[in-house]
């Protein structure tokens, strides 16, 4: 059975989070991620007591929200548990006027089934969405995911298109 609560120093992570990060942060590092956020949801196997997922929120607490991280181990995806983890999160601060993320395109529909809206490449950050939440909310709430991630990558693409085409160039 999965448990979804707050986290609380002390609460043991399960192994294998960061998966496929290139420099990923020691368990320490992590620990001290989710005790440092506004707010950290956590998964926990009640078979182990492990922390098997997590999510956490960045907040002023009055007006705005960021959540740099979701995560369920590999053993564990597929189950509904990353699902759980942002409908408790997004529950928890019913003031916050917006909450936003950043993600890789392929996951916008999961945050769109959340009552998430995309931000356009061509707008800005600061551009304002107001939802009306359903009956569970008390409050409308702005909720955006910034594709920074597809957005940084093609950046880079290019970049490095065109300075191999460059180097092409000055070598003809």
């Amino acid at each position: 059975m999965i448990r979804i609560d707050k986290y609380e120093k002390g609460m043991e992570l399960g192994e294998g989070f960061f998966d496929g990060w290139p420099n990923p942060p020691d368990k320490e590092t992590h620990k001290k991620i989710l005790e440092n956020s506004a707010l950290s949801i956590v998964a926990i196997d009640e078979k182990t007591d492990l922390i098997v997922g997590f999510v956490h929120a960045i907040s002023d607490g009055v007006h705005s929200a960021y959540l740099p991280l979701l995560e369920v181990l590999p053993p564990y995806k597929g189950r509904g548990i990353g699902r759980k983890l942002m409908e408790r999160i997004l529950d928890e601060p019913r003031d916050i006027y917006m909450i936003d993320l950043s993600c890789d395109e392929e996951l916008v529909p999961f945050y769109e089934s959340l009552g998430m809206i995309p931000l356009e490449p061509w707008e800005s950050v600061t551009t304002r969405y107001n939802l009306e939440r359903s009956n569970k909310y008390r409050n409308p709430l702005s909720l955006r995911i910034f594709l920074f991630a597809s957005m940084l990558r093609d950046t880079a693409n290019r970049t490095l298109n065109d300075s191999i085409a460059n180097e092409l160039r000055a070598l003809k």
